[in-house]
């Protein structure tokens, strides 16, 4: 059995909705710092069942049965619990209001369905009175008051069914007038719906407006970030520039040294060797003049002393040479650290590199950049291993090359430093960008939505009102019919008065009628006796002449 409903809470109070999105409802929040707008949550499966059980007991009863503490329990499920959960009472109070005008709308609207059944048993006692009046007439005898009998009957059953088609077009009137006003309160709620989307998308687009200015501000504040950073860079790269210039000197110099160096060894080499030539040749020749010997002698004393002072200045030489080369194995080792770390800076930068694709060309020229100081790191390094390996130079020199390397070495520490604070405002930069342009799209998508929502809610809205204007039109249709009838019935009551005028009249000329048809009646019964009496007389007399006669035959006979 299908239960009675009083009223609609769900659509009154704003909780369910007909187009709502597979049965689900929607917080009734309100978010403050979102101008106010309505809570975009959905509350869970079982709070939704308790809401729906609850709306349709609260249908089932009176507006004005419903309690504070029922709306409370209601708006407590009606909220979800992550923020909303602290306006149970504002959206109570807001609630009562609403059920104390729908109360007495309910009141209004039973109070004329009572006035419209009252007036429509006071007609139909009214009826009634006349039809026993019309039973109590004295039935007429003459064919003139049985047609006017008939007549009123047939005037009687008009009247009937004027009354039953009034009181057909008086449920209607009401029925358009419950329905009209059903129809313009759902509309006015369906407008307010409206112009609170419409309130929410235009908040909305100023909130996005506001965000698409921070985005630009953010914007430009990352490409002047990356501006001061391709300037740092430029700057390490002078600096590089300068320290690679400053290396390939030092080289040079270290170069020409060692050149000269073998020089030296070379002649050395070859006035020993041509020394003991001569000294063999002396040998050989021993048997020339001793002066000549002797001087031979002494030049190959000179020259031995010559080559003991020069091997122990080639001893020297090579003992530097043998420091020199530790020293240029040291230096050798902190070289191969820095190609390390140029590796790992050289990796850095190609991860730094491939992270900057979405900054476009500039960033493109310095990847290209970038590889071609890791190609050239990568010649250096070559050149300084080549250069290592040929490494022979004083002490003076091998400072001055630690000196240069480890100064090389602080500023490829300052270029691996610049790299990463580069790669890490780089990659906070392409966050935020990727935010931002993740936020823009949901906003359009979201504006996009509600652009269409308003649209179709415009639509649903001047249907809405095509339909108001038709039932409107209807509306005064029924009521100039309802004028019509009314005429009709005013008139058909004037012409009862004359009906009954009129049968009073023939009542009394059917009294008349029958008091004369009642004289008739005596003076025929009078003038049929007095006939009678003549027929007999006449008849006695015949009778007796007739009897006269026959005697007086018999006796003739």
């Amino acid at each position: 059995m299908a239960q009675t409903t009083y009223w609609d809470p769900g659509n009154l109070l704003q909780i369910t909705d007909d187009d709502g999105r597979s049965g689900e409802i929607q917080c009734v929040g309100r978010a403050k710092r979102a101008f106010n707008s309505r809570c975009p949550w959905t509350i869970e499966n079982n709070d939704r069942i308790e809401v729906l059980s609850a709306l349709a007991r609260m249908a089932a009863r009176r507006p004005a049965d419903t309690t504070h503490e029922e709306l409370r329990r209601l708006a407590c499920s009606c909220l979800c619990q992550r923020y909303h959960s602290n306006q149970r009472e504002d959206v109570a109070r807001k609630w009562a209001g609403v059920v104390r005008r729908a109360a007495d709308q309910y009141d209004r609207l039973v109070n004329e369905a009572r006035s419209s059944s009252s007036l429509q048993q006071h007609q139909q006692g009214q009826q009634q009175q006349q039809q026993q009046q019309w039973d109590r007439l004295p039935t007429p005898e003459s064919e003139d008051a049985i047609a006017i009998k008939l007549e009123l009957a047939g005037v009687q059953a008009q009247l009937r069914q004027t009354d039953a088609e009034r009181l057909r077009l008086e449920h209607a009137l009401a029925a358009a007038r419950r329905q009209g006003a059903e129809h313009i309160g759902s509309l006015s709620a369906e407008l307010r719906a409206a112009q609170e989307k419409v309130e929410f998308v235009e908040k909305g687009y100023v909130q996005l407006r506001n965000m698409l200015s921070m985005t630009q501000k953010e914007h430009e504040s990352l490409g002047q970030h990356a501006a001061d950073a391709e300037r740092e860079l430029e700057t390490v790269r002078g600096r590089l520039r300068t320290i690679e210039s400053e290396k390939r000197d030092s080289e040079y110099r270290v170069a020409q040294s060692v050149s000269t160096l073998e020089r030296n060894v070379r002649n050395l080499s070859i006035t020993n060797m041509s020394l003991k030539e001569q000294l063999a040749i002396a040998d050989i020749k021993s048997v020339g003049s001793q002066r000549e010997a002797n001087k031979l002698s002494e030049d190959n004393d000179s020259l031995r002393a010559e080559r003991n002072k020069l091997r122990s200045d080639y001893d020297t030489i090579v003992e530097k040479l043998g420091s020199m080369e530790s020293e240029a194995k040291d230096t050798r080792e902190k070289a191969q650290r820095l190609v390390e770390e140029n590796d790992k800076l050289n990796e850095i930068k190609n991860t730094t590199l491939g992270t900057l694709k979405s900054l476009g060309a500039e960033l493109n020229a310095t990847r290209d950049e970038a590889r071609h100081h890791r190609e050239e790191s990568e010649k250096l390094r070559l050149e300084r291993d080549s250069t290592i390996e040929k490494l022979k130079v004083s002490e003076f020199e091998a400072q001055e090359a630690r000196e240069r390397s480890q100064l090389l070495a602080e500023a490829k520490d300052k270029l691996h430093d610049t790299h990463n604070a580069t790669l890490d405002k780089l990659r906070r930069t392409e966050a935020a960008a990727d935010d931002a342009r993740d936020n823009a799209q949901r906003c359009m998508a979201e504006i996009e939505k509600l652009r269409l929502e308003y649209d179709l809610t415009a639509e649903k809205l001047r249907s809405a009102e095509t339909e108001a204007e038709t039932v409107r039109g209807e509306v005064r249709r029924l009521e100039a019919d309802l004028k019509i009838r009314d005429g009709s019935l005013e008139k058909s009551c004037a012409e009862l008065g004359n009906e009954r005028d009129r049968n009073a009249q023939l009542q009394d000329t059917a009294t008349a009628l029958t008091q004369r048809v009642d004289s008739l009646e005596t003076s025929i019964a009078a003038c049929g006796l007095h006939r009678l009496g003549t027929w007999i007389g006449k008849r006695s007399k015949k009778l007796t002449s007739e009897g006269r006669s026959k005697k007086e035959a018999r006796k003739r006979g």
